[in-house]
């Protein structure tokens, strides 16, 4: 099994996007909402929607913070304001 699992997590409803050409991405979003009970356990999860992103667990973030690891940078999602997409 894959550790990196792609999950179909972005809240079409609640995230204002863009809509691109391929409905099952969205082109430009201004607020990322999750949804969370699409994540259930798992500590690191690429939203499908937005292939280039990664969802990291708080138990994860620590982790690796203690562990002095360099070239890592976690964003809350709530902090997260705007994503276009580039095909």
């Amino acid at each position: 099994k894959n550790v990196l699992d792609n999950r179909a997590c972005f809240d079409w409803g609640a995230s204002p996007y863009e809509e691109g050409r391929n409905r099952k991405l969205p082109l430009a979003v201004t607020r990322l909402v999750v949804l969370e009970s699409e994540i259930e356990d798992r500590h690191l999860v690429r939203i499908r929607e937005i292939p280039s992103l990664m969802l990291v667990s708080k138990a994860l973030q620590s982790e690796i913070e203690s562990s002095n690891m360099l070239g890592v940078q976690f964003l809350p999602v709530s902090d997260y304001d705007e994503f276009t997409y580039l095909s």
